[in-house]
């Protein structure tokens, strides 16, 4: 089951100069490609340009500047970073412009935020340096600065733009991720990148070495003990393969295990599950696959109350050379199916246990939680909850 881990950057649509001018206000110098505000005018109800719309925002108050300033239409996304440089040698002793980039206006564009950062700055810089925007030949400049950034970074995401003997600008666009949720002991992390292609003497030791027992099976405490290595340390091992959607979390599994559907699975299964991967993920090594069909049904047979050993039964899976495990892992990665946990809750204190152990009978952990911080197996945590009539297991 092999992730993407970037499907790449969205498109840049137009690249443009503004500034402050003193006699009539906010006004776009230069434009790349040229004709793209027009052409959006034509098409917009209020026959203003893109940037009309947009000035009191691309070219703002005190309060806006130097700060990331995103503003939407029907149909675009503008994303600027106005700065202001004061002195005397400006009319009312200030220069205020933006480079301002336009998306399409559900493009996620995070990661232009550095770029457009550093080209404000590299402007303003020159500004200081060698009066760039006040001298109108260096000025003249600026419109194949900003063309060459334009086809360089839609093209290569990357772009080098050298003006000797001032400056040597390299810009390169990075994805932006979200930070890894925190990773609970119980959970199991497992690999969908073959990692092993690209492991060098040169990665840190903790990390390969917590890779070498990644195997779908281990959950992350185990792993830390497999390891000889610190718990912390691991934890902060699976987040990094987390964040760079290495790997996947999976729950420990079990044939008392209990799943059911989710409320969106047949959609799930149309927009989202390559039919291809699936059945190569699941099916057994050196044996003839399954057809797509054939395995994805199998799937509604589980439901509330029926553990996976019962539904082993009654399925007939085991005819279908189908690896059970990478199943079940699919189908919680792809959000087909969910875990119904069990959750021991004592109604009154109880002296059939420690009080470090009954302390988590409180309907805030489920077995697996508790079990992998006892070392305890799920068989006997239910028999000592059974002795205990004040103790009850909710399914959730």
């Amino acid at each position: 089951m092999e992730k993407p881990f970037f499907t790449g950057f969205p498109q840049i649509l137009c690249i443009f100069y503004a500034e402050f001018d003193i006699d009539i206000g906010p006004v776009v110098r230069y434009e790349i490609p040229e004709g793209f505000g027009p052409s959006f005018s034509s098409a917009s109800r209020s026959g203003l340009t893109l940037f009309d719309q947009a000035a009191d925002f691309l070219i703002p108050q005190a309060e806006l500047k130097r700060r990331f300033v995103t503003y939407y239409t029907e149909k675009y996304k503008i994303l600027g970073y106005p700065v202001a440089i004061s002195g005397p040698q400006y009319r009312r002793n200030e220069l205020t412009f933006n480079c301002a980039f336009v998306f399409r206006r559900s493009d996620k564009t995070e990661c232009f935020e550095p770029v457009i950062r550093k080209i404000a700055e590299l402007v303003e810089h020159m500004e200081h340096g060698i009066e760039f925007l006040v001298s109108p030949h260096k000025k003249s400049r600026l419109p194949a600065i900003l063309a060459q950034l334009y086809l360089d970074l839609n093209q290569f995401n990357e772009s080098r733009v050298v003006y000797p003997p001032w400056f040597d600008l390299n810009l390169k666009l990075f994805p932006t991720l979200k930070n890894p949720p925190y990773i609970y002991d119980y959970e199991v992390p497992v690999l969908v990148s073959d990692l092993a292609k690209v492991i060098n003497n040169m990665w840190d030791m903790t990390l390969v070495n917590v890779l070498e027992r990644i195997n779908g099976v281990f959950h992350l405490k185990k792993i830390a003990e497999q390891c000889n290595i610190d718990l912390e340390l691991v934890r902060s091992c699976v987040q990094h393969l987390l964040y760079y959607e290495c790997v996947v979390l999976a729950d420990i599994f079990k044939f008392t295990n209990i799943y059911a559907l989710t409320a969106d699975v047949v959609d799930t299964i149309w927009k989202t599950v390559n039919q291809e991967e699936f059945v190569a993920f699941v099916a057994l090594p050196e044996a003839k696959p399954p057809t797509f069909h054939d395995a994805i049904r199998l799937y509604f047979d589980l439901k509330p109350g029926l553990t996976v050993a019962r539904w082993l039964e009654k399925s007939g899976i085991a005819s279908a050379n189908i690896d059970i495990r990478r199943f079940l892992i699919f189908g919680q990665v792809k959000k087909l199916i969910y875990r119904i946990h069990k959750y021991p809750v004592s109604l009154h204190p109880s002296a059939c246990f420690p009080s470090n152990v009954s302390r988590l009978f409180n309907g805030r952990y489920h077995l697996d939680a508790i079990c992998t911080q006892l070392n305890a197996s799920e068989a006997e945590m239910e028999e000592y909850c059974g002795k205990d009539p004040n103790l009850h297991i909710i399914y959730k």
